[in-house]
């Protein structure tokens, strides 16, 4: 009894203070490749086309070869600075030697030139701002290390567009009596036509083409903005469309409009 009587009022204590800075140093404690991993599968539900996942893979890459050649000791998101992301851009941009991450490449073109174009240094930069965005988002960090490095600037060109004179050259260097001459002289006419992205067009499906109508439907998962889209055709090109839908007929269970000569789909990535 006088046990209990010395214990009541006093402050007792039932849950640990900690549990949060426990939770946020085991976040911190993955490596940065394991954050990467999990950065992908996130940008993968969200929507990301496998070619993006494809690109932000690949430029991840070359970030880690720069970090084992000048920071080998870093490794864990939370290490990486701002002063170590703009090291990399001015690696990138003075002292990378050409085709060095590329094998064949490096073998083919053997150069001593140094430095990345400014719109390539932009793409690996792209990457690694959108990765650690995600991180401090995701309380993985506390601070962005890449939110204060600027992207280069790049300059604006011109396109020359095609002569009409030279579109017609261009056109007759095509076969039409072979099945790929003709298949690649209406993958022409439909980009001259429409504008539309190699790989739109190479993903289209008989469904897509409205020869009545003379159209074509962009699908929302085929388009690279995500956004459907219909693309009025020519006569000319909407009758070369429909005659080579109608000759890859020989080839079964295909519903594609540009087929390789085995009948396959074609694959501009792979």
């Amino acid at each position: 009894m006088a046990e209990q009587t010395r214990r009541n009022g006093r402050k007792t204590v039932s849950n640990r203070l900690f549990v949060e800075n426990e939770s946020k140093t085991s976040k911190a404690g993955k490596s940065l490749i394991a954050l990467f991993e999990t950065f992908l599968r996130a940008k993968e539900l969200e929507g990301l086309r496998p070619r993006t996942l494809k690109e932000h893979r690949a430029t991840f890459k070359y970030f880690l070869s720069f970090l084992k050649q000048k920071y080998s000791r870093v490794e864990f998101a939370d290490e990486v600075t701002t002063e170590l992301i703009r090291d990399y851009v001015f690696y990138m941009r003075k002292e990378k030697r050409l085709w060095d991450d590329h094998t064949k490449a490096s073998c083919q073109y053997k150069t001593d030139k140094k430095g990345l174009s400014p719109f390539t240094v932009n793409i690996r930069l792209r990457t690694l701002k959108c990765f650690f965005k995600f991180l401090t988002d995701e309380g993985y960090i506390q601070a962005n290390p890449a939110a204060r490095v600027k992207l280069m600037k790049t300059e604006e060109y011109t396109i020359q567009a095609f002569s009409k004179q030279q579109i017609i050259d261009l056109l007759k260097q095509l076969n039409q009596r072979t099945y790929a001459g003709f298949r690649d002289y209406v993958l022409m006419l439909l980009f001259l036509d429409t504008g539309i992205r190699c790989n739109e067009a190479l993903g289209l499906k008989k469904k897509d083409f409205d020869y009545e109508q003379k159209i074509i439907k962009v699908p929302a998962p085929l388009a690279k903005n995500g956004h459907a889209r219909i693309l009025p055709l020519s006569k000319k090109t909407a009758k070369a469309l429909n005659t080579l839908i109608k000759e890859n007929s020989i080839f079964e269970n295909s519903d594609f409009i540009f087929l390789s000569n085995y009948g396959d789909e074609i694959d501009l990535v792979g």
